[in-house]
C-alpha cells in the first residue's frame, strides 16, 4: 500500500465546483471532494506546515514568511513541533517540492527536495541525500522550482508565452513525478504544484484559469491510472483562490485613521522608485541606494510601521498593536469598513482570542479579506491611496480560506466514507496520512 499526496498551491474549492463540468476526472470523483479550510491567514507558508504536521500556525510558529519580530525569512529550522515523517519513522517518504521544508531535513527516512522559498534552486544545497541529486536531475528529469523573479520577466515580455510555459512546466513536473512514483522504496510520496498559485496571481482572464485546472484535472487522470488497488490518493490545496477587484492598502487606511502623517518628501521620493522597481529590474538599485542615502531600514518597506505602536505586517495580513483599547478600535473599525456597501474584511481576528494555545508570539490582530479585495502595504508598493485596482500583475489574484481537498482508494470506498465531510481543517490531512497506515497495521 502506498499513498501519494498531490498538493496544488491555491487551488480553490469553488472554482472546482464551478468548472466540473469541464473537470472529467474530478466529476468522476465528485463523492470524494470536500473543501478544506486554510490556516488564518490563508498564506503558503503556515498552510503547508499545518499540513503536514497536523497543527495549527500557533502550535507550529509559522504564521507567514517573515517573523515580525526579528524580519527574518523563516525557515524549516523554525517549525516547533514534529512533522508527518517524524510520526512515521517506519515508513520511507518521498517529499518533492513542499513548501517550507528547507534546509532539507537530513533525518527524513527516504529523500526530500526542499520547496520555496529556498536561497537556491540548485539540487546539491535542496536535496536529500546527496546521492539522488544527479538522479533527479539526469535520470528523473525534475524541473526546479518555478522562479518568480524569472516568471515575472517572461510575463512582461509575453503574457501568453509565460502562460503556456506555466502549463508546459506542469507536464513536465508531471512526467518527473510520475517516474518517482514507479520506484518501489517509497511509502508515502508528497508532491507539490505551484503554477496553479502563480497562474492564479497573474491572471484574470477566465478562460486561462479554467485551462490551468483542466490541467490539473489531466494530471489527476495520470496519478489515478497509475494506482494499485490498494492505493490511496490525496489532493490537496493549501488555500482558495479569487480575482481581486480592489486592492486595500491596509497601512493607508490605518495611518489616516489612528497614525500619524509621515508624508515627507523622502518617502514620496522612495516611493516613486519603489514602484519603478516593481517594473524595471534595473531600478531595484537604485531604491537600495535611496534608502541607504535617506537612512530608512528596510523593514519600513516590508512593513508599515504607522507609528511606535502600530505595525502592519502585509506578509501575514496582521496587525502589531501595543496598546490593548487601540488594538480593540483597530478591530470594531476594520469589521465595518466597506467600499460601495460591501465589507471589505470578511473576518477580523483577535489572535489571543482566535488561537488559545500559543507557543510562539504572534501578531495582534488577523485580517481575511472579503472576497475579491487584496489587503497590501502601501509603504511596500510605494502607493499612498487607500483603496486602488491592482498595479502589480501578481495581484490579479489573492488568496482564500476556500482550500480542497480529494481523498480515493479504488478497493476502500467504504473507509473512505470516514474521511470525507463537508469541510475539514487543513492540519487533519497529516492526521488521516497517519489514521490509514494505523488501520492497515491493525
Amino acid at each position: 500500500m502506498r499513498i501519494t499526496i498531490l498538493g496544488f498551491d491555491g487551488l480553490d474549492y469553488n472554482r472546482i465546483q464551478k468548472y466540473i463540468g469541464a473537470l472529467p476526472a474530478f466529476r468522476k470523483l465528485r463523492n470524494f471532494i470536500g473543501k478544506l479550510e486554510s490556516t488564518i491567514p490563508p498564506s503558503t507558508a503556515p498552510a503547508w506546515v499545518s499540513m503536514f504536521t497536523g497543527k495549527t500556525p500557533a502550535e507550529h510558529g509559522i504564521y507567514g514568511f517573515i517573523n515580525v519580530e526579528t524580519r527574518k525569512v523563516m525557515n524549516y529550522n523554525n517549525i516547533k513541533v514534529k512533522k508527518l515523517w517524524d510520526y512515521l519513522k517506519d515508513l520511507r517518504f518521498c517529499v518533492v517540492n513542499v513548501p517550507m521544508t528547507y534546509p532539507p531535513d537530513k533525518s527524513i527516512n527516504g529523500l526530500i527536495v526542499s520547496g520555496f522559498p529556498t536561497p537556491t534552486n540548485d539540487f546539491k544545497r535542496i536535496v536529500y541525500p546527496q546521492e539522488w541529486a544527479y538522479i533527479l536531475a539526469n535520470r528523473i528529469g525534475l524541473p526546479k522550482d518555478i522562479d518568480i523573479v524569472e516568471f515575472r520577466k517572461k510575463y512582461h515580455r509575453n503574457k501568453e508565452e509565460a502562460f503556456e510555459y506555466l502549463l508546459d512546466l506542469m507536464d513536465k513536473r508531471t512526467e518527473a513525478y510520475l517516474r518517482l512514483l514507479k520506484l518501489s522504496e517509497f511509502d508515502v510520496f508528497w508532491f507539490v504544484f505551484r503554477e496553479t498559485d502563480v497562474a492564479q496571481h497573474f491572471y484574470r482572464d477566465e478562460a486561462k484559469i479554467l485551462s490551468i485546472y483542466k490541467k490539473v484535472d489531466e494530471i489527476l487522470s495520470k496519478f489515478l491510472r497509475e494506482m494499485e488497488s490498494d492505493d490511496w490518493l490525496i489532493v490537496a490545496s493549501d488555500h482558495g483562490h479569487n480575482t481581486v477587484k480592489a486592492v486595500i492598502y491596509v497601512d493607508n487606511l490605518l495611518k489616516k485613521v489612528f497614525g500619524r502623517n509621515s508624508n515627507n518628501l523622502k518617502r514620496r521620493i522612495l516611493n516613486v522608485l519603489i514602484r519603478l522597481a516593481w517594473r524595471y529590474t534595473p531600478f531595484r538599485r537604485v531604491v537600495q541606494c535611496a534608502k541607504k542615502v535617506f537612512s530608512i531600514e528596510d523593514k519600513e518597506v516590508i512593513t508599515s510601521k504607522v507609528s511606535e505602536r502600530l505595525i502592519y505586517n502585509s506578509d501575514s495580513w496582521s496587525i502589531s498593536v501595543q496598546d490593548e483599547d487601540l488594538k480593540r478600535m483597530i478591530i470594531d473599525m476594520l469589521k465595518n469598513f466597506k467600499v460601495n456597501g460591501k465589507k471589505v474584511f470578511l473576518y477580523v481576528f483577535d489572535s489571543k482570542e482566535l488561537y488559545r494555545n500559543t507557543n510562539v508570539k504572534l501578531p495582534d490582530i488577523f485580517l481575511i479579506p472579503n472576497y475579491g479585495f487584496y489587503p497590501l502595504s502601501g509603504a511596500k508598493f510605494g502607493r499612498d491611496e487607500i483603496i486602488g485596482l491592482p498595479v502589480d500583475p501578481s495581484h490579479n489574484g489573492t488568496h482564500t480560506l476556500d482550500g480542497v481537498y480529494l481523498i480515493y482508494s479504488k478497493n476502500n470506498e467504504d473507509k473512505i466514507k470516514d474521511f470525507i465531510s463537508k469541510n475539514r481543517k487543513i492540519w487533519e490531512i497529516s492526521k488521516i496520512v497517519m489514521k490509514i497506515f494505523r488501520e492497515r497495521c491493525l
